[in-house]
């Protein structure tokens, strides 16, 4: 009988671990011309990480950066690819290594999610996904969402303005 409640617990295990990689991939994805279609390579910058753990790695006295969104969010979809080549090619990369990313699986998780994040730091990060910030010893440094990031309406320059800001933050 045991035996039993232990292949039954290890198949439910196996079954959530598929369920749940399959939910990530689809994070990289974004919808065009009636089909998905990814916008990153497998050796992408991003790390997964839940918001508890966001917060914890944002009061660290250790620079970081920080991305909420989801696959349902046809922004985010669109930036996600822009944001890990402009990384990469940007020196800051050299310092941080990687983007803690929050899955945020729908609006209201998001919304929980920067809520959570305006509470602990006391601070209004915008309430619109994808949110990209840097954060050091709980301070917000940089928000990608911020008007001095707006100066122009092309996505891709807003994303290479803020991560020359945040390099300005971080070296």
């Amino acid at each position: 009988m045991k035996k039993l409640y232990f292949c039954a617990a290890l198949s439910l295990l196996l079954c959530l671990g598929r369920c749940t990689s399959s939910v990530n991939d689809n994070v990289y994805r974004y919808y065009a011309d009636g089909k998905y279609e990814t916008t990153l390579t497998e050796n992408n910058c991003f790390t997964l990480i839940n918001a508890d753990a966001a917060v914890a790695k944002a009061k660290a006295p250790d620079p970081v950066l920080i991305l909420i969104g989801g696959a349902w969010c046809p922004y985010c979809a669109a930036d996600i690819g822009v944001i890990d080549n402009t990384f990469k090619a940007s020196a800051i990369s050299e310092v941080l290594h990687t983007i803690y990313y929050i899955d945020a699986a729908d609006s209201q998780i998001s919304a929980s999610t920067i809520m959570q994040f305006n509470e602990e730091f006391d601070c209004t990060v915008q309430t619109t996904v994808p949110c990209l910030m840097l954060y050091r010893n709980g301070e917000l440094l940089a928000e990608r969402n911020s008007s001095e990031f707006k100066q122009t309406d092309d996505r891709t320059e807003q994303i290479r303005l803020f991560f020359a800001y945040a390099e300005e933050c971080v070296f």
